[in-house]
């Protein structure tokens, strides 16, 4: 018994045990491959199985990563810091104040409530709803904040269902288990749920009923067409989670995969590939837009019972009952909101106005505003930056302010409390182990291993990356996926003439299905770290998804590509400096694919 309780001690502690094997166990890499590349090999192997076997938190993770580099001799931690702050960084930090701004004021709360009422409240709709709702808005902020944001609304309108125990105590459909100090900090007591609204479910000491082991009753019947309300906050939930990642493929400031996208893309080939905001949201949007509506099918045909009969035939009494009941919780919190405030409407002009400097930086079709600047001089940080500067210093209430009364619309202390810093940490470090990655000649390492595929078209090697980069996200982060796979083929397809932005472009977006595995993404991780979705939740709403988003991402690439950036698969001018470098720099082109003495060579 006493080495049976001994047993279990040791498998609680178990990430103890791996945070100090899994270093050791990786030695032999470094031992037997003793070159600069070996060992950024090595820190980002150990990096990796950590995120896998979730040892320690992501941001943690990174962190630990950047203590090995110097450990191991491969940089100094001079060198190192330099690549924590970049552009991308910087560029991150700005539009999730932007954020910030938009939660303050209450304008995503009114977006959700306005949309989700004008829908309708069956829960096919609200799925669709919130899909959408979620989807558009991730198009234009992080996906990691619009999760934030949404999901307390989610789980509060599957918390307004009753459900009856056998004592007839009224029960809270979704637990109430904190997913961080992120999420706990938009709780403003513990009566109150995620979104600040007075909750019948809980004890005077706080405590949720379904924590104390109440349960609804088996014989409770939720009627044709409709779902247990368990069922229907796991639904949203996802859907808030999946939609995020979905809409954050649509523009290049949608989630962190798009901005290391955006930040490589520059650094190798600077400004004048093509690739910008409007030419970047012309190819991936359509793909964004027809995967929100397909994903809302696949979650109506999972969850929603005999969904298509249902659609036709809406006259079941309790259907009826259950809807007009989250109708009447719609237009309640609608109503308490009041009418729009002059904050909002200056949060709505300045993220417009933001969002006009940003598709006309460098619009191609016309000179920008970038020309204004000396070269590589503007980003889309620079607007980004004056947009949230702006914020702090302008009045939240005209007539409050002619009355002497001044109030920023943005206040530092809110802003610190609310900015999801292991976002940012997370963001820097996989900056750093990007450039390690470079700097070694793992990069170039890991080029050399690719098989020869001359005798595939481009397309076909599309949907070979495609599907490969799928996988890989759902064993770490999208993120680690698109910043380290993406300079590799950067330079396989200068060896193989193509240009370099078609195969970048679809290891990125590929790398944003992640929908199966909770590490895969922030959004998902967010959700799962609620409590009330499973791991077997995501596997069995994922797997659709991702099969759709990735035939959509092929025919995106085959059509769209061509007629936003003509001649997009064929090597572009502004890749031959780049290629003229490495072979200076004594670099080999993949074995048996380009060959120097032919007319192959890109002129």
């Amino acid at each position: 018994m006493a080495g049976r309780n001994c047993c279990s001690a040791l498998l609680a502690q178990w990430r103890l045990f791996a945070f100090m094997l899994v270093p050791v166990a990786c030695m032999p890499l470094p031992i037997s491959w003793n070159t600069d590349s070996g060992k950024a090999a090595y820190v980002i192997l150990v990096t990796s199985i950590f995120m896998v076997l979730d040892i320690i938190p992501l941001s943690a993770t990174v962190l630990f990563a950047i203590f090995l580099i110097p450990m191991t001799g491969v940089q100094t931690i001079q060198e190192t810091s330099k690549h924590f702050v970049t552009d991308s960084y910087l560029f991150l930090l700005g539009v999730v104040m932007l954020a910030v701004a938009i939660e303050e004021v209450n304008l995503h709360k009114r977006m959700s409530l306005f949309t989700l009422r004008v829908i309708g409240a069956s829960p096919s709709r609200l799925i669709f709803g919130f899909i959408h709702i979620s989807g558009f808005l991730s198009m234009w902020m992080p996906n990691t904040a619009v999760t934030l944001m949404i999901l307390p609304i989610a789980i509060a309108i599957s918390e307004t269902l009753e459900i009856p125990d056998q004592n007839g105590r009224r029960l809270s459909a979704a637990p109430r288990h904190p997913l961080s100090d992120t999420i706990q900090m938009r709780r403003t007591g513990k009566k109150e749920i995620a979104i600040g609204i007075p909750s019948p479910y809980f004890e005077d000491d706080g405590t949720a009923l379904i924590d104390k082991g109440y349960r609804p009753s088996k014989n409770t019947n939720f009627g044709n067409g409709d779902i247990d309300p368990k069922v229907l906050s796991k639904a949203l939930q996802l859907a808030v989670a999946f939609a995020a990642n979905i809409g954050g493929m649509a523009t290049l400031i949608g989630s962190h995969p798009n901005i290391i996208f955006r930040l490589t893309v520059e650094k190798i080939y600077g400004m004048d590939t093509g690739l910008n905001f409007l030419s970047y949201f012309l190819i991936c949007a359509p793909v964004a837009l027809a995967a929100l509506f397909t994903t809302w099918i696949i979650f109506s045909a999972i969850y929603v019972p005999r969904w298509c009969r249902c659609s036709r035939n809406r006259s079941s009494p309790l259907v009826k009952s259950l809807t007009e009941q989250r109708k009447m919780f719609l237009d309640e919190q609608y109503r308490e909101l009041g009418p729009v405030s002059p904050a909002e409407i200056s949060v709505v002009v300045t993220f417009i106005v933001v969002i006009g400097l940003w598709l006309t930086r460098h619009p191609q079709i016309f000179p920008g505003w970038a020309t204004l600047l000396p070269p590589n001089f503007a980003t889309d940080s620079l607007p980004t930056f004056f947009a949230v500067v702006l914020l702090f210093v302008w009045p939240a209430d005209f007539q409050e302010f002619a009355r002497g009364i001044y109030r920023p619309l943005l206040v530092w202390k809110r802003v610190q409390a609310k900015l999801p810093w292991d976002l940012l940490i997370f963001n820097g470090g996989v900056t750093v182990l990007s450039q390690l990655a470079q700097d070694s000649g793992l990069i170039t390492v890991m080029g050399t291993l690719i098989p020869n595929l001359q005798a595939l078209s481009p397309w076909h090697v599309a949907i070979i990356i495609s599907i490969i980069s799928s996988v890989l996200t759902e064993f770490t982060n999208n993120s680690i996926v698109t910043a380290m796979f993406i300079p590799i083929l950067a330079n396989y397809a200068e060896d193989t003439g193509v240009n370099p932005l078609y195969y970048m472009l679809a290891c990125t977006m590929s790398s944003m299905f992640s929908f199966m595995v909770p590490i895969s993404s922030f959004p998902t991780l967010i959700v799962y770290g609620y409590g009330t979705v499973t791991r077997r939740d995501m596997l069995k709403a994922g797997l659709g998804p991702k099969i759709v988003c990735i035939l959509m991402l092929v025919v995106s690439l085959e059509f769209l590509g061509e007629l936003v950036l003509p001649g997009w698969k064929t090597f572009p001018v502004w890749a031959n400096e780049h290629l003229r470098s490495r072979l200076m720099n004594g670099e080999s082109p993949v074995t048996g694919i380009f060959n120097l003495t032919t007319t192959n060579f890109p002129k």
